[in-house]
């Protein structure tokens, strides 16, 4: 199978990841949920909400396009086991030297035990379902196109549309779903990506063939639609009962709006054909920094108030706040990345995890015969 590294999929994973800080840009920095959707601010807030929802997802499928073609590496989650511990431990010193009264015992303990404290939640699902990477990878390639066809439309039968009513109806509990932060759903898109890989559109019963353009207008569609949905259900739940009621119904990554959009733009970028570019591959190499950096808590307690004073600023100031501080944040955080991936290599952080992970045997570990 071929291993030849998808410019594209770098491509989208930057996108991806810079749609991620725009809506914590919006919702910790800007507290964008507070306004009135009918008001040109909550319309185009909500809006952009919508349409970059799908980034996590995203990044999920990408992982199952991926690593289908690989035997998963031990030295790969050790690394970022260290990346997470490393941000986090800088996280804590400046928490303790610019904000001393929020530093306790608790932070530091968590510091060193992200996945058992779950400091981010990605990282923590991420990390359980790689271990079950070789059996998911084992299955796939025992299976026909139709054999699993039928348990990719089971999963989203039962995870994606029968889970994501439930989430609406009681709070997304059932089946360990979180409303889709967990292990399970990552795992589930993991198998969509393989199949992406492995089948491409068939995988979902569509066998003429599909124009880029015309599947990058149905994911962005879906993004559109599941902002009008949130208008639509508003004013229907106004109108019948008196006050809105389960507005965010399809603002969940187990929405089939928000799934549909995350598999059409896998599809779109991973057919786009352009040179390596070494520049935008540093980048895409950095975005796990850009997430762990941005979303550390030292930037949750003392960088993002600095935005909420923007919180009542004129349209055309209030917008451009959105954009300019996420270019900035994100331009920074991939910076500081960098300088972070090159130091560990000089160091020889890289050479001791290879060293450690090859005590352990890794190929043997990781691979199911």
């Amino acid at each position: 199978m071929e291993n030849k590294r998808n410019s594209g999929i770098d491509l989208l994973k930057i996108i991806s990841m810079f749609m991620i800080v725009i809506l914590h840009v919006m919702l910790y920095g800007l507290k964008f949920s507070n306004l009135n959707i009918f008001s040109v601010k909550g319309i185009f807030t909500n809006l952009i909400e919508g349409i970059c929802l799908c980034a996590v997802n995203i990044y999920a499928v990408i992982t199952g396009y991926l690593i289908i073609a690989k035997t998963p590496k031990i030295n790969r989650i050790i690394s970022l086991w260290i990346q997470v511990v490393f941000y986090l431990v800088i996280s804590c010193v400046l928490i303790l030297v610019f904000d001393p009264k929020c530093f306790s015992k608790t932070i530091l303990i968590r510091t060193f035990t992200p996945v058992l404290t779950s400091q981010y939640w990605y990282f923590t699902a991420y990390f359980i379902m790689f271990w079950c990477i070789p059996l998911y990878n084992w299955i796939i390639h025992h299976l026909t196109m139709n054999q699993f066809r039928k348990i990719i439309f089971t999963m989203l039968f039962v995870f994606c549309l029968a889970g994501w009513v439930e989430s609406i109806i009681w709070g997304g509990q059932v089946f360990g779903l979180n409303g889709g932060y967990s292990f399970i759903w990552i795992s589930i898109l993991y198998f969509i990506g393989a199949g992406i890989k492995l089948y491409g559109t068939k995988l979902f019963l569509i066998e003429k063939e599909i124009s880029p353009n015309t599947i990058l207008l149905i994911g962005l569609s879906c993004g559109v639609l599941t902002f009008i949905s949130k208008v639509i259900i508003i004013k229907l739940t106004t109108l019948v009962f008196g006050h809105k009621m389960i507005e965010n119904a399809f603002y969940s990554y187990l929405s089939p709006t928000v799934l549909i959009e995350s598999i059409c733009l896998v599809i779109y970028f991973s057919n786009l054909k352009f040179k390596d570019n070494q520049i935008l591959i540093k980048i895409s190499c950095a975005t796990f920094g850009v997430y762990l950096i941005h979303l550390a808590p030292f930037f949750q307690n003392f960088c993002w108030k600095y935005l909420l004073k923007y919180e009542n600023a004129p349209l055309l100031i209030y917008f451009s706040v959105i954009f300019i501080s996420s270019i900035v944040i994100y331009i920074l955080c991939t910076l500081i990345e960098m300088i972070r991936m090159k130091i560990f290599d000089k160091i020889g952080i890289n050479s001791l995890i290879q060293k450690i992970t090859n005590r352990l045997h890794s190929n043997d570990i990781m691979t199911i015969k």
